[in-house]
């Protein structure tokens, strides 16, 4: 099998959101009902549960930590203003929010594109720059420092590239980034929302393993070597990630079921 090999900085931060009415923006292939994420053993610590309208965009997604009693909470996204999406949520807690969006469907908000591709993302007390090359995630630094300022961290990841990513309704290929890199996708956050496309363009294949390296304050805290297989079906979809980390036993990370 071909792969390819990239080096990437990463840390932790942000989360999914996002949509609106525009002409260029499109979803294919099958749509996503369920993700669950399990905790590395046989228990499912979260579970989201997505639902669509007529064009194929998320119109309610709800949360669920399979962990905590009666924690969740239900969203829903309105699509009736131009290049702009209202979400409402409630159950566990409370949010009411709008999002903005570029012509073409991306989140613009704290985000910024080059070429179709996520150039940088800003959450605060990190700053994340991707460098692209040839459709794949070359290199991604952050910098992040804590709340007080005093402890500066970076992560640098050398991926490597596998099996074909399937398009489907949701960017799939974010999913192994969140473990152990702890990107800010497909994680907990202000907005949650995952459609394909509103982060831009993704590469054709999905990552096969990720090396990294941790500093703080410039000293060396951390190394791990973290390889993902995946389960698909008859089509070619993904139904379970696998995660091995630092040459350990291969354990379920999360299963995708899909509309029949």
């Amino acid at each position: 099998m071909r792969k390819i090999t990239f080096k990437i900085a990463t840390l932790c931060c942000i989360f999914l959101f996002a949509a609106c009415e525009q002409t260029s923006f499109t979803i294919n292939g099958k749509l996503v009902s369920r993700i669950i994420r399990f905790d590395g053993s046989s228990d499912a610590i979260n579970i989201f549960d997505y639902e669509y309208d007529n064009q194929n965009r998320i119109k309610n997604f709800k949360y669920e930590d399979a962990k905590a009693i009666d924690f969740f909470c239900n969203f829903n996204y309105n699509y009736s203003k131009k290049n702009k999406i209202a979400i409402e949520g409630y159950g566990t807690m409370t949010i009411t929010d709008t999002i903005n969006l570029n012509k073409d469907g991306t989140i613009k908000d704290n985000y910024t594109y080059e070429n179709g591709y996520l150039k940088t993302a800003n959450g605060g007390l990190t700053k994340h720059t991707y460098s692209w090359e040839n459709g794949y995630i070359k290199t991604i630094f952050v910098d992040y420092r804590d709340i007080d300022g005093e402890d500066h961290y970076e992560t640098v990841a050398t991926f490597e590239y596998g099996i074909n990513n399937k398009p489907c309704s949701i960017d799939l290929f974010w999913l192994p980034i969140n473990f152990p890199v702890k990107s800010y996708f497909f994680h907990i956050g202000d907005n949650f929302f995952h459609n394909a496309g509103r982060f831009g363009k993704v590469p054709d294949r999905l990552i096969s393993s990720i090396s990294t390296v941790t500093t703080k304050n410039g000293i060396q805290t951390e190394t791990s070597n973290v390889v993902y297989t995946y389960n698909t079906d008859t089509d070619g979809y993904i139904t379970k990630v696998y995660v091995s980390t630092n040459g350990k036993p291969s354990k379920l990370l999360y299963e995708i079921e899909y509309q029949n």
